[in-house]
Formats: C-alpha cells, sequence, structure tokens
C-alpha cells in the first residue's frame, strides 16, 4: 500500500481496521460542525471511508 511519510506527518491508505474510529469522527457533530458538513451514518460512512479492504 502507498504510503506518504514526512517528518512531522505520516499517512497511508486506510482499511478496514479503520472503519470504526472513521465512522465515529465523521459521525461527531462536533468534529463536521468545523468543516461546514454534517454528521455521516454508518452507510454513509461506508461510502465514503476509502477503505481498502
Amino acid at each position: 500500500m502507498p504510503e506518504l511519510v514526512t517528518e512531522r506527518l505520516a499517512m497511508c491508505v486506510p482499511t478496514l481496521a479503520d472503519f470504526e474510529s472513521s465512522v465515529a469522527m465523521w459521525g461527531d457533530p462536533d468534529v463536521v460542525n468545523h468543516i461546514g458538513g454534517k454528521p455521516s451514518t454508518r452507510e454513509e460512512g461506508w461510502g465514503c471511508s476509502g477503505i481498502v479492504s
């Protein structure tokens, strides 16, 4: 899987193991409030998570 690693940041492709945390984050009104969005349901989170199995 591709990764981007710098001195201050490490990014990798999301996996199924990341799903629960991702759903919790995007379903939290306090998180999405700061980016002008609305909380996502589990189904919406699955569709836009970018998770690779």
